[in-house]
């Protein structure tokens, strides 16, 4: 089994082979993952293509090799996965966001929305 405490996060050897990656400091205003904190709504929090951390073992950034199996550990507190569609043909855009608030100690709380949108062009636009 690989072990599950890994930098940025330090752990005692006892707990390196836990199931949940070992508690650490709150990282706050530091690159995590190679990336860049970012403010979203007035909350600080990171942003990656799902691919990268879904259909790879690791990501290489900044000169540094991170497992992805990582990204999400025991100090994410709520992850959003926005996935944007276009359908040519009829001219509609579709956002599917999906959120999961896991601050709570008893379980996780999604949260999925579907929006579409639609272009509105020559009569149409005019009818509007």
């Amino acid at each position: 089994a690989a072990e599950q405490c890994q930098a940025p996060l330090v752990c005692p050897d006892a707990a390196s082979q836990a199931t949940m990656a070992c508690p650490g400091e709150v990282i706050e205003g530091e690159n995590v993952f190679g990336l860049v904190p970012q403010l979203f709504s007035g909350t600080v929090g990171y942003a990656d293509f799902l691919f990268s951390i879904t259909d790879q073992a690791f990501v290489f950034r900044d000169g540094q090799l991170f497992p992805t199996a990582s990204f999400v550990d025991s100090l994410t507190q709520s992850v959003k996965i926005i996935l944007v569609f276009f359908t040519p043909q009829y001219g509609i855009t579709s956002v599917l966001t999906v959120d999961a608030d896991m601050s709570q100690s008893v379980s996780v709380a999604i949260e999925v929305r579907v929006q579409h949108f639609a272009i509105l062009e020559g009569f149409q636009l005019l009818g509007y």
